[in-house]
């Protein structure tokens, strides 16, 4: 069984909208996942699903477990 933990997703890339000249986004964008939820124990095959946010847009979403890549997506709802 493995534990999913939210420290386990990093959020690979930002969308490409420039922030307006002399504003840059300095804002980190929003990250929940949604399934499964938190604290849950899994095994066997499941399915991470993930809502990712930010003003400029999210165009990569990576999963990582124990410091391997553990899947990706590039289209919402990232899964």
């Amino acid at each position: 069984m493995k534990r999913i933990l939210l420290a386990i997703l990093i959020l690979a890339g930002c969308g490409h909208k420039a922030p307006p000249p002399g504003k840059p986004d300095v804002d980190g964008p929003e990250v929940n996942i949604l399934s499964p939820q938190d604290g849950s124990m899994v095994s066997g095959q499941f399915k991470v699903v993930v809502r990712a946010e930010d003003k400029s847009g999210v165009s990569l979403v990576e999963l990582y477990v124990g410091g391997e890549k553990f899947g990706a997506d590039s289209v919402s709802p990232f899964e």
